[in-house]
């Protein structure tokens, strides 16, 4: 499940502590994420749910073995760029912004907001930050969904779409020439497109450490 859900997941993660003032704020314990939808029953696994070109997304890209992604997220008005570094329990999330950027760094149990300009790293209550709610509600959006296909055109640019309606809105994965380009949300309280720009099997795993000359807080 973590596999094909992987980018949305960082960016609605790391898009929704930006608009908490994430970036702002020396206080984070009490910043806290809660799930808007329970999960929807459904028997089938996400590789009998996913298309075609989605399943190949799924063989090609793994948690497990690790990659490396940059996207923009667009959503309520705000864009976001984001580098996203994952590989098993670790991941590694950096936001450019307007406001200010920094970064987000899960390494196992720990969980870090890192402030570049300052050299200071965050350390956060895990449970402060649920980001099991973001997989719980995007998979409530795949599981229960009736799949299609068809073709979206996003700034002049016409993309095949593999399609998954369901009782919470629609998830459309979309490729130009097979390559994964696109995820486009459309939920019943939020629209996010989120454009990927780049994507490959290397990982710096040194980016799963604070830096040794960041104060710790």
């Amino acid at each position: 499940m973590k596999k094909i859900l992987a980018v949305i997941i960082a960016s609605l993660t790391v898009f929704s502590l930006s608009a908490c003032g994430f970036g702002s704020r020396t206080d984070t314990s009490s910043v806290e994420t809660e799930i808007s939808q329970p999960v929807v029953e459904d028997d089938r696994t996400l590789e009998e749910i996913a298309g075609p070109k989605t399943r190949k997304f799924l063989h090609d890209y793994s948690e497990e073995d690790g990659y490396t992604m940059t996207c923009t997220v667009n959503a309520s008005g705000s864009e976001l760029n984001l580098l996203s570094v994952i590989k098993g329990d670790k991941s590694y999330v950096n936001i450019d912004r307007e406001e200010g950027g920094y970064s987000v760094l899960v390494n196992g149990e720990d969980v870090y907001m890192i402030m570049h300009s300052s050299k200071l790293a965050y350390k956060m209550d895990p449970d402060s930050v649920k980001y099991g709610s973001y997989i719980q509600e995007a998979n409530s959006m795949l599981y229960g969904s009736t799949y299609s296909e068809g073709t979206i055109t996003i700034d002049g640019v016409t993309y095949d779409s593999e399609n998954y309606e369901g009782p919470y809105g629609n998830v459309k994965y979309c490729f130009l020439n097979d390559v994964f380009s696109y995820i486009v949300v459309d939920a019943e309280s939020e629209y996010v497109a989120i454009k990927i720009t780049s994507l490959s099997n290397d990982v710096d795993e040194s980016l799963f450490e604070v830096p040794e000359d960041y104060k710790i807080r």
